[in-house]
C-alpha cells in the first residue's frame, strides 16, 4: 500500500510541475492592441438649383424681363458686395477639426458661342458656425478670378460644422449679349497643419 501511495505522490508531483510549466508558459505569451480613432470628415455641394430652368437653360439673366422672376435677385446693386442675390446652391462641411481653410473662386459668366464675351458676376457664401456657445453668421463676397472668398476655421478650435451654407449670385453688370452663358465655382478645402 505504501508503493502505490508513494507512486501517487510521484505521478501527482510530476503532473503538478507540468501544469506548473504549461501555466509559465501561458503565462509568457504577449497580447497585442489594435485601435484607431476615425476623424469625422464630410464635405457635400449641392447641385445648381437652376440647371433645368428654362428648358435646361437655367437663369434667366435678363433684368429687364417683367416675366423673370429672379430679375431683382441677380440685378446689380447700387452698392457692390452689400446684398447677397439668388440663392444657387448649397453646400455643408462637417469635421471633427476645425484645422481647415475654404477657398471658393469662380470664372465669368462666358457665352458658350462665343467665348469672348464674358460677364463677372459677385458670388456670396453666407454661412453659420458655432462659436463658443453661439452661433454667429458671416456672409463672405468675391468677385471673379484672381479674387476669391477664403473661410478659415483655425479660430473655432475644436469640431466644424457648417450646414447648408449658401452661395449666391448676383450680377455686377446687366447682360446685354444674348446666348447661353456657364460659370464655374470652385471649393478647395485644405489642411493648416
Amino acid at each position: 500500500m505504501k508503493k502505490i501511495i508513494s507512486i501517487l505522490i510521484i505521478i501527482l508531483t510530476v503532473s503538478v510541475s507540468l501544469f506548473a510549466w504549461k501555466e509559465l508558459d501561458f503565462a509568457s505569451t504577449s497580447q497585442g492592441v489594435i485601435a484607431h480613432i476615425n476623424g469625422v470628415f464630410e464635405l457635400d455641394v449641392s447641385e445648381f438649383y437652376y440647371a433645368n430652368d428654362n428648358e435646361g437653360k437655367g437663369i434667366n439673366l435678363n433684368i429687364n424681363d417683367e416675366n423673370n422672376n429672379f430679375r431683382y435677385l441677380i440685378a446689380p446693386t447700387s452698392t457692390p458686395k452689400s446684398i447677397p442675390g439668388l440663392l444657387i446652391a448649397n453646400f455643408s462641411l462637417i469635421s471633427s477639426s476645425s484645422d481647415y481653410k475654404l477657398t471658393i473662386s469662380h470664372d465669368k459668366l462666358t457665352n458658350k458661342t462665343n467665348h469672348s464675351i464674358k460677364y463677372d458676376y459677385e458670388l456670396s457664401t453666407v454661412y453659420s458656425v458655432l462659436r463658443g456657445t453661439s452661433m454667429v453668421e458671416r456672409t463672405v463676397y468675391c468677385l471673379s478670378e484672381p479674387e476669391s472668398s477664403v473661410l478659415n476655421f483655425n479660430e473655432l478650435h475644436g469640431v466644424l460644422m457648417l450646414q447648408n451654407a449658401g452661395l449666391y449670385l448676383r450680377l455686377c453688370n446687366e447682360v446685354t449679349d444674348s446666348g447661353e452663358y456657364e460659370s464655374t465655382i470652385t471649393l478647395v478645402l485644405e489642411s493648416l497643419q
